[in-house]
């Protein structure tokens, strides 16, 4: 018996079908996405890798205006690159610690999203690999000069017009500087001059429309503006990204991440709904859940360790 084809049952069908095609068309643009620099995986392999020291090297020297004899030479990465650890976390602490051959330490992160108590974030990471020179028995004098430097696409500091801030200890009174053991820097990419002409910009510059369109640069026939191409490094950091992105392993990693970084995001939202400070105890539950530690979390949320 033939079986009648109602018009409920070809809406039916129709929506099964846009899902299915849905689906596919979804899987295709994940399979055609091409990440760029500001994915903090991708950061972490092309700038955080031994092997790649020497385009940290490039980086570090632009972003501190270095030239001529100043300019530094990273010695080595303090926490190289790793694969592993994503597969075991999917909220590690993508960040790059080095040391360069005078011993002066860095810490350099790529943030997209703004978040609860980032500045308080910073400062704790740069006094953490500033006070972990000091071993036991050790002198104050060995301690060298240590530099956070957080590059970040959002307005995190709107009351400054200055694209790249640097804070140091200072006296208020004389404006004198104390001590320039200590160096927090906060390079905000919203307030990039992306129609500057390329042939002004500086290196600082360059590498900054680097990192910040390097998705586009490192696509299939993809030209470089040849004053960008004369850049040092620069060609040489495009050609890991793309090696980063044809990575299948590295890829399913950073998929995996951003779809629990979504879950969380959506459970937390939910949670803050329900007021305040219940929605931040109830934030923390989850982010407990997910392995994260108290004492990030009471920093992230601004939370005592004792509230959940």
């Amino acid at each position: 018996m033939k079986k009648k084809v109602t018009k409920d049952t070809k809406k039916i069908k129709s929506s099964a079908l846009k899902r299915v095609a849905m689906k596919n068309t979804t899987a295709a643009a994940d399979e055609n996405k091409t990440y760029g620099f500001l994915n903090d995986i991708i950061f972490k392999y092309v700038f955080g890798s031994e092997a790649n020291k020497g385009l940290l090297t490039y980086l570090l020297n632009a972003l501190l205006h270095l030239e001529g004899p100043n300019r530094l030479t990273i010695d080595k990465i303090m926490n190289p690159f790793n694969l592993a650890e994503f597969t075991q976390d999917k909220f590690t602490l993508v960040d790059v610690k080095a040391k360069d051959e005078a011993g002066k330490r860095y810490t350099i992160e790529v943030q997209l999203l703004s978040h609860e108590n980032f500045i308080e974030r910073a400062i704790y990471y740069l006094a953490k690999l500033y006070t972990g020179q000091l071993k036991k028995n050790g002198k104050f004098t060995e301690i060298k000069k240590t530099i956070g430097i957080s590059i970040v696409d959002f307005k995190l500091l709107p009351e400054e017009p200055a694209m790249q801030n640097v804070y140091r200890f200072k006296n208020e009174l004389s404006m004198r500087t104390l001590t320039d053991s200590m160096e927090l820097q906060f390079v905000e990419l919203v307030k990039f001059d992306k129609d500057k002409p390329k042939s002004l910009r500086t290196p600082l510059e360059k590498w900054l429309h680097i990192l910040k369109f390097g998705d586009i640069y490192s696509k299939e026939g993809a030209k470089l503006p040849k004053e960008l191409e004369a850049e040092e490094g620069v060609m040489e950091a495009i050609s890991v990204l793309k090696k980063a992105n044809s990575n299948g392993k590295m890829r399913g990693i950073i998929e995996s991440r951003e779809k629990a970084e979504h879950v969380i995001a959506t459970r937390m939202h939910s949670a803050f709904n329900n007021g305040k400070n219940e929605g931040k105890i109830e934030a923390a539950k989850v982010m407990l859940e997910i392995g994260l530690s108290k004492a990030e979390i009471a920093a992230k949320l601004g939370l005592k360790e004792t509230d959940f």
